[in-house]
């Protein structure tokens, strides 16, 4: 289902975006951008730095500039879209709306089945399960119509109403199994504090980087939680993930990997110094070919910065 975020229709004129606009045009795309993503994630105007970098093409410049005029806010791991609230939904008012449709739809339910048993002239005592079945077809539409039987069950003559569908699940667009894998990484970790889908968004974020597999990514958590570490000194699950903890629990017989920089040490050495318009992605791409290879960090940023016209 398509999701809209709402734009005030007066943006084009509103003088403090228009003067942002003209002076820095890329980084008032990555607010727009950083907006529906946040509507989209359901993240209460959240996004994290892996986020900003590879899903809404932020450099640090454009980052550094939006924080500079109010419209983001720096927070840990991330960001935060300066009063999101105001114009958006938050996800406790969406989960709400949700919950007082289901309940509508399971009321209204229960008064037409009572209005058909009244009309038929038999006894009143209806009995049906709506509140499981709605809620689950409310997943694709309140409007889906389900199929009833009536069966006389005993003789009395009370009205049996039973749903003989089987409630068929839309298609999640989840074909590489990555929800159902978050879900389990979520579960298998042992502390369970914070937003659960923004750490699974880290999780899968990280398995769609090619750092690291699934089962290995399973594997560290395992041997994460078999630690004695105490509850309290364990981190959230976004935070272990996002500074690189599991990367000491990975399984000892697994091959050595050359170990990269983090996005931080990227920003700072590469990306802020490349000049506006610079292919960004393919600078950090080269930057990890040429670190594989035996190269240094400085050196490989200091070819990087050659090859792509940077600032040395």
């Amino acid at each position: 289902m398509e999701i809209f975020a709402k734009f005030s229709a007066d943006l084009w004129s509103n003088e403090k975006f228009c003067a942002f606009a003209e002076k820095h045009a890329r980084a008032a795309i990555v607010w727009v951008k950083a907006i529906t993503f946040a509507v989209r994630k359901r993240s209460d105007g959240f996004f994290g730095d892996y986020a900003a970098k590879h899903f809404l093409s932020a450099s640090a410049r454009d980052l550094d500039a939006l924080e500079a005029n109010g419209f983001i806010e720096r927070v840990e791991n991330g960001w935060m879209v300066h009063d999101f609230l105001e114009a958006q939904r938050s996800n406790q008012q969406i989960e709400a709306a949700a919950e007082r449709r289901r309940e509508a739809a399971r009321k209204a339910g229960l008064a037409s089945a009572a209005a058909r048993n009244s009309q038929s002239g038999t006894s009143t005592n209806v009995e049906r399960t709506v509140g499981r079945d709605v809620e689950r077809s409310l997943n694709g539409s309140l409007d889906s119509k389900t199929n009833v039987s009536s069966t006389l069950t005993n003789p009395d003559n009370r009205l049996q109403i039973t749903d003989t569908n089987t409630p068929c699940s839309p298609p999640t667009g989840d074909a590489d199994g990555l929800d159902e894998f978050a879900r389990t990484c979520w579960t298998r970790y042992p502390k369970h504090e914070g937003k659960p889908t923004v750490a699974m968004n880290a999780v899968k974020e990280l398995v769609s980087s090619g750092e690291i597999t699934q089962e290995r990514l399973l594997a560290a958590i395992d041997a994460y939680a078999a630690t004695d570490k105490k509850l309290q000194y364990r981190p959230q699950f976004v935070n272990w993930l996002r500074k690189g903890e599991w990367r000491d629990y990975l399984p000892k017989t697994a091959p050595k990997q050359t170990a990269l920089p983090e996005d931080g040490w990227v920003d700072r050495h590469v990306v802020c110094k490349l000049p506006d318009g610079a292919d960004i992605m393919g600078a950090q791409q080269r930057l990890r070919e040429l670190i594989r290879s035996g190269d240094s960090w400085d050196a490989a940023a200091g070819k990087v910065l050659t090859e792509f016209g940077g600032e040395s």
